[in-house]
């Protein structure tokens, strides 16, 4: 079969074309490999109201807002036992910085810095 069909050899100027599906094929492809390198964080900011005034809440707009972001889902699966746990220093460093008098110790690990911080957070 080989030698009845043998292959085709594209010279420069029978190069082939990129045609749409393989250029969305190629930045699909880009677009995957830069999420997989990255740990992307993200911030969800609720609006209160509509109106632009402290102390107001709309508890029907704020439940769309949550079931939109997908926050109701998440709730239901972490009350189901699937936590998304934080290592100690991680946890210490992003909540000592609520307590002015909290301060970690050289000899001091994490994990114990992370019990002396909790009931300061409560």
């Amino acid at each position: 079969m080989k030698k009845l069909f043998p292959p085709v050899v594209a010279t420069a100027t029978q190069a082939r074309a990129l045609t749409v599906g393989g250029s969305f094929k190629a930045q699909l492809t880009k677009l995957v490999d830069t999420l997989t390198a990255t740990s992307p964080h993200y911030v969800r900011c609720i609006k209160p109201n509509s109106l632009k005034q402290m102390r107001v809440f709309d508890v029907d707009l704020i439940k769309a807002q949550l079931r939109y972001a997908g926050m109701m889902e998440t709730i239901k699966i972490r009350k189901l036992g699937y936590p998304v746990r934080q290592s100690a220093e991680i946890f210490y460093r992003t909540y000592a910085l609520l307590c002015p008098g909290a301060k970690l110790l050289e000899d001091q690990d994490y994990v114990s810095a992370c019990r002396k911080l909790i009931p300061l957070l409560v």
